[in-house]
């Protein structure tokens, strides 16, 4: 280095900086500097290796000596700096060349006081300023101590392994004393290492510079004593996570403990409410607690060092939401889910971008680095302002009924991926949409294409069964809770919806794209309202609601009762309102019920709820007054403590803060609803429960230990320890089962006994438990089993016992695996374990089924030609269902497509020999028919058909001589008459061949009868046609039968003329019964009687 004189201070000392810093990074390893907030330090070194002036044990000096050249000393690489995490500059010098050129030191005298050459490193101010700093949110105010220039500090090194440290401080007068001061630094001085302490205070702003010379491991200590003892305490308040407060304390108060060891300080953790603190799934929930140090500068940041580093390690991830982007462009990034994602520890859950109604309410939600969740963040609030400037709204009008053809999940999906546009739909006719303006319009026809894309019919259910209105409101809620329209719109591909708002009506609306499916749904609700008449309808009021809050506790239980027990459906609302009652029948009802059943059951029904008003009659309830953040000790861990208070079979009932049911009651009300006889046990329970919590008991130490029959261990344990854990979890204790079944149950006192006193009343249930085998051949089981178990559930519920088949026989529904000791032991087995009286009747129930089953087992399977199928099964099953009726078998049918199918039957040996006679019966005359025509006049077939087919009937009767089977068979299409509107003359004639011809016999006899007939019209009074007609047509009849005419009387009120045709003879003698009948006294005169008409004409068909 080249020789310079008359440098100035300023000069001089960035020249001896310069040097300090090239020797430190010469060196081989150097140290790594601490971090800094603002780097800046002093460092000077004379000859002799001191640096500046000295100031000794003589208190502060004013240094006004003049600086020097230095040789840089050759030493190792010295060690590092001090810990301390407050703002220092750390500079070591390393080794240097042998030989240095040295500095000639300026005449001129340096004032050490000047600002320039000796710029101040902060001062240390104690007054306070703001409140606590957030370290895992926003930015919080300053300090409440001071800048983060208060301390600096420079180690530099000396000659051999010394090092040396500079560091500035503002000393408060007090502790300027000579006394104070010597004092300190000669208890500094003492520390074992440390060379020599020297240092200057500053005459303008009273600042004091220390250099401390000595071993590396000593500086630090020697420091910390400094500014211990002459510098201020100050006092600083973070802000962490409430989550991560008993962290920071650790067990038994361990960790903050040791964190004011280290640092000789004092850390207050703000107080806490008692209880477990759950920690919100979200960042912008949580709570925070304040932490306040209390120490000197030096001492407060290293005990915020270690803080913080707890909260970085246990606040590393992060889940936040994002409030300030609108659900209008959730669609929007529902695409940049990937790219917001890729290459970060981010996850992006955009909400259902899309749903019915106009329900986007929730939030994006980031969770990840917490870094990496703020760019994250970022990012997307861009890109949010970005579709929010290009954006534009548009409104277009839709009619309600239609509006559901526009929302729904799909279509709005598809109209935002063809258009880019969001349809937002509310409770009036408009729809808005949202999107790019150029795409505005192309959204718009999208709306109006898929609202006309339907057709729309409505149904006013409310005009049936005499415009009963409230029946109809009554079916309507029926028809929810049933889902019967369901089936309805499966079936026809249709959407039924109730129409709102409407209160003088009760109209359903269908709306298909195809408008015959329309028509067939229509009919079908028709058909399902009238088959339900006010009759079977009934409700029961329920205008208490403590009442009804009692009876919908145990809705599906009292509603299965019902069901079973009358044929009733009933429907018992989650709130308030009256119970409704259907009479729908019992499952194994074949026939139609008479009035008087209908009318039954429903009583009977309604005297069920009877008698559970009965049973509330002595139903009482209790408030207690306790704070509302103690009612999480009535709850309890995952609801335990509540469940141990009510009880599995409990009728008590706890409501926690306001209820609507009981006026007056407040967040802090504790309302306990049940027997009377309970609730004051039951409030006790609950005061020693929150007395116990509030008072910071050990809650779960109580504990009992009672022996449990050792045979019954398994099943109180469970598969897999299935029971155990359902005791665990339900009431929040500890159980343990020994090898001799001796149970240890810890936990909560209340929840603790309650376990105690299930698993007794399970060890009672089980003493009683028997285990029956039946001896039952394998291919009766699936008859006994039902279909997907139907029948054995039946039972098992019925008599609250388990019946166990072999696996290859068992329901197609998985069940519970059963221990192996339980399970069947041949194929031929069926085990039932249960309670010995419930067992009994399950095996008596299963015999006799099976009894029955072995009775009308009998199988015989036949082959029956393709094409006499039809005939078999008949018109819509009536043919097959006849034979099954008339012979108590079962008929299957297994129709594959060949020529000839399999027909099995199952029932009694003479059932099935009756059933396949019949069978083959038919088969052989369909193997046996033939089909003839006939050609008949166009004007006789009308005749031929007679009334609804009465003749068509009577010719099959005649020839076949059946007179009861004439209407079936005729049904089966013996004779095929061409309709009205055909010019065909032709009559076909199928069956039997023998038949066949005396059909047609029969069918020519007649049509030449028919060109023998004439038609006479007589006048008879029409006060006098009822003695015509007689009761239900008796005479009429009668006069048709008796002459083999055709009697035609107008209806009351039209005209008098009366018609009789048939063959002159017959009508001859008609006219005179006619005569006759109308023919009476009155007063002693004869009335006057029936008027033949002069003409008679030939009849014309």
């Amino acid at each position: 280095m080249s020789e310079s004189t008359n440098l100035s201070p300023a000069d001089l000392l960035r020249e001896k900086r310069e040097a300090a810093a090239a020797a430190a990074a010469s060196l081989a390893s150097p140290a790594p500097p601490a971090s800094v907030t603002e780097p800046t330090a002093v460092a000077a070194v004379a000859e002799d290796g001191s640096q500046l002036s000295v100031a000794d044990d003589e208190g502060p000096a004013d240094l006004t000596s003049s600086m020097t050249t230095a040789d840089t000393a050759a030493s190792s690489p010295p060690a590092s700096a001090s810990s301390s995490a407050a703002p220092s500059i750390v500079a070591s010098a390393g080794a240097s060349p042998a030989k240095q050129t040295k500095k000639k030191a300026t005449k001129e005298k340096l004032d050490i006081s000047s600002l320039e050459a000796f710029p101040t490193l902060g001062g240390l101010s104690t007054k306070a300023a703001g409140g606590p700093a957030s370290v895992w949110g926003a930015p919080g105010a300053k300090s409440a101590t001071a800048t983060k220039k208060e301390v600096a500090r420079a180690p530099l090194a000396a000659r051999s392994s010394d090092v040396v440290e500079i560091f500035t401080v503002n000393i408060p007068a007090q502790s300027r004393s000579r006394s104070i001061f010597t004092e300190i630094v000669a208890k500094a001085k003492s520390i074992k290492g440390v060379t020599s302490i020297e240092s200057s205070t500053s005459g303008l702003n009273g600042s004091t510079t220390f250099i401390i010379k000595g071993k590396s491991a000593s500086i630090p200590e020697a420091r910390r004593e400094l500014i211990r003892g002459l510098t201020p305490k100050v006092t600083e308040t973070i802000a962490v996570p409430n989550s991560v407060r008993p962290y920071i304390i650790g067990t038994g108060g361990r960790t903050l403990k040791g964190i004011q060891q280290r640092t000789t300080t004092k850390v207050q953790v703000q107080k806490k409410d008692d209880g477990e603190y759950v920690k919100p799934e979200f960042a912008d929930e949580e709570e925070s607690t304040d932490v306040t140090i209390e120490g000197d500068i030096d001492g407060v940041a290293l005990a915020k060092a270690e803080i913080l580093a707890i909260v970085n390690e246990r606040t590393k991830n992060l889940a936040v939401r994002l409030k300030t982007i609108s659900a209008d462009y959730f669609p929007f990034f529902a695409t940049k889910v990937s790219e917001l994602e890729d290459g970060k520890d981010v996850k992006v859950k955009v909400p259902a971008a899309f749903s019915s109604g106009d329900s986007l309410s929730s939030f994006i939600v980031l969770s990840g680095d917490r870094e990496a969740v703020e760019e994250t963040k970022n990012k997307m609030e861009l890109m949010a302002q970005e579709l929010k400037s290009t954006y534009v709204q548009a409104s277009t009008s839709v009619p309600p009924n239609r509006k559901q053809f526009v929302d729904g999940a799909k279509n709005k999906q598809e109209i935002f991926e063809k258009t880019g546009c969001l349809i937002k739909i509310g409770s009036s006719d408009v729809i808005d949409i949202l999107g790019p303006r150029e795409s505005i319009g192309d959204a718009i026809s999208l709306v109006a294409e898929k609202a006309n894309s339907f057709a729309v019919d409505s149904l006013i259910i409310s005009k049936a069964h005499g415009k009963n209105l409230p029946h109809a409101i009554s079916l309507s809620k029926y028809f929810e809770a049933t889902k019967k329209l369901g089936a309805i719109e499966a079936e026809n591909s249709v959407q039924i919806k109730l129409s709102p708002g409407v209160s003088e009506e009760v109209k359903y609306e269908i709306s298909s794209r195809s408008e015959p499916e329309i028509k067939k749904a229509r009919k079908s609700i028709i058909d399902l309202v009238n088959s339900i008449p006010p009759l079977r309808v009934r409700t029961w009021a329920s205008s208490d609601p403590l009442l009804h809050r009692f009876i919908a506790r145990s809705a599906d239980k009292h509603a299965k009762k019902v069901r079973e027990q009358y044929g009733v459906v009933a429907i018992i609302p989650a709130v308030t309102g009256d119970i409704l009652l259907v009479y729908e029948g019992k499952e194994d009802d074949e026939f139609g019920p008479e009035e008087n059943e209908v009318k039954s059951s429903l009583e009977g029904a309604s005297a069920y709820f009877d008698g559970l008003k009965t049973a509330f009659s002595g139903v009482a309830s209790k408030t207690l007054k306790i704070p509302a953040k103690q009612h999480k000790f009535i709850i309890g861990p995952k609801r335990s403590t509540i469940n141990a208070l009510t009880g599995s079979d409990s009728a008590i009932e706890i409501l926690l803060g306001v209820s609507d049911d009981y006026p007056g009651s407040t967040e802090d009300s504790v309302i306990i609803i049940g027997p009377s006889s309970e609730i004051d046990s039951v409030a006790s329970k609950i005061k020693e429960i929150v007395e116990e919590a509030s008072t910071q008991e050990i809650l779960s130490s109580f504990t009992v230990t009672f022996p449990f029959p050792q045979k019954f261990s398994s099943q109180l344990i469970g598969r897999g320890g299935s029971n155990i854990s359902k005791y665990r979890d339900e009431l929040g204790v500890k159980i343990d089962v020994d090898d001799s079944g001796n149970v240890s149950i810890k936990g909560i006192k209340n929840n603790v006994l309650e376990a105690q006193s299930r698993m007794l009343a399970l060890a009672k249930r089980l003493e009683d438990e028997v285990v029956l085998r039946l001896a039952v051949p394998n291919e009766h089981h699936s008859a006994l089993i039902g279909q997907k178990g139907k029948f054995v559930r039946r039972i098992e519920d019925r008599y609250e016992v388990r019946v166990n088949f072999p696996r290859a026989s068992d329901s197609s529904e998985p069940r519970d695996k059963e221990p192996s000791e339980f399970m069947p032991k041949s194929k031929d087995e069926i085990v039932i374990r249960g309670p010995s009286k419930g067992a009994a009747k399950a095996r008596e129930e299963l015999l006799e089924l099976y009894k029955y089953e072995a009775e009308n087992g009998f199988t015989e399977t036949m082959s029956v030609p393709r094409k006499a199928l039809a005939r078999v099964i008949g018109r819509g099953g009536e043919q097959i269902n006849e034979i099954m009726d008339e012979t108590k078998t079962k008929i299957d049918i297994n129709q594959e497509g060949s020529d000839v199918e399999n027909v099995k039957i199952t029932g009694t040996e003479k059932g099935v020999k009756s059933a396949k006679t019949q069978i083959e019966q038919i088969v052989s005359d369909v193997e046996s028919s033939t089909s003839e025509t006939l050609e008949v006049p166009k004007k006789f077939h009308r005749d031929l058909i007679g009334p609804k087919g009465a003749t068509l009937t009577d010719i099959v009767a005649t020839a076949t001589g059946d007179v009861k089977n004439a209407k079936n068979q005729q049904q089966g299409r013996i004779i095929r008459i061409p309709p009205a509107s055909s010019p065909d003359t032709k009559i076909v004639v199928s069956g039997h061949k023998d038949v066949v011809a005396k059909v047609i016999a029969e069918i020519k006899r007649r049509v030449e009868d028919f060109k023998d007939r004439v038609e006479e019209v007589i006048e008879v009074e029409q006060d006098k046609h009822r003695f015509l007609i007689g009761r239900e047509g008796a005479i009429k009849k009668s006069i048709e039968s008796e002459n083999g005419v055709e009697l035609w009387v107008p209806p009351q009120g039209t005209t008098k003329e009366v018609k009789i045709v048939g063959k002159k003879e017959a009508v001859e003698k008609a006219k005179a019964k006619i005569v006759e009948l109308t023919t009476k006294k009155t007063n002693g005169r004869k009335s006057k009687s029936a008027t033949p008409q002069a003409e008679e004409k030939p009849v014309e068909a």
